[in-house]
């Protein structure tokens, strides 16, 4: 596969939740946009013009030596699944990463993987057990609560040290992992708070923007 640059990036947006039902009116797609080092493309502004649906065109790949690309597409997806937008994307795994720390994001069509299988059709059980909100995060006066059921039971994590806060900060839309504290890089990964693709770190957990049914976890 050849290596992508963030000019290569693109998505289509749709006005319907089902491709095929919005390719029958010309009124339901809302054109493409590349995904570029400029001005980042904003969920909550796709869903506000009428997005429901959003494809991203190339397969997100969390081992390419592109991880700014990479992570600019992770994010947005991120976004549109708490924005609950239907999001067609394929996802390639670097070796030996665990799909399920991204099973919180929309279920994508394939799931492959570099240096050997990720088990036994991982894309049925994602979807199988995917819900909205299987790592959210909430915002309090000086503190973030998150609640993650990625990997069974539900996890209750409070967060609210000034320094922890700043790093969370900057790692929502992704950072240099070498730009972050350390020790502080280390913790978040060990709780599967940030995803990691080559030199890049991000923030994984979302804040839900609207709910498709009653709140489950909240």
């Amino acid at each position: 596969m050849a290596l992508q640059t963030a000019a290569d990036q693109s998505i289509s947006a749709w006005r319907d939740y089902d491709e095929a039902v919005a390719a029958l009116r010309d009124s339901m797609s809302m054109g493409s946009r590349a995904l570029t080092s400029g001005a980042r493309v904003s969920a909550d502004e796709l869903f506000t013009a009428g997005a429901r649906r959003v494809n991203v065109h190339e397969v997100v790949d969390t081992g390419s030596a592109d991880a700014v690309s990479t992570v600019r597409a992770l994010t947005l997806i991120r976004d549109l699944t708490a924005c609950g937008v239907v999001v067609g994307w394929e996802l390639r795994l670097g070796a030996d990463q665990d799909w399920r720390e991204l099973s919180h994001l929309y279920p994508p069509a394939s799931i492959a993987a570099d240096g050997g299988p990720v088990g036994a059709d991982p894309r049925a059980e994602w979807a199988g057990e995917y819900l909205m909100t299987k790592c959210v995060v909430r915002r309090g006066p000086g503190l973030l609560e998150i609640r993650d059921r990625r990997f069974g039971d539900l996890r209750k994590i409070t967060i609210a040290r000034p320094d922890y806060l700043a790093a969370i900060a900057a790692l929502e839309y992704g950072a240099p992992a070498d730009q972050v504290p350390a020790a502080i890089l280390r913790e978040l990964r060990a709780e599967r708070l940030v995803g990691r693709a080559g030199g890049m770190a991000w923030w994984l957990p979302y804040r839900l923007r609207r709910y498709a049914f009653s709140p489950r976890v909240m």
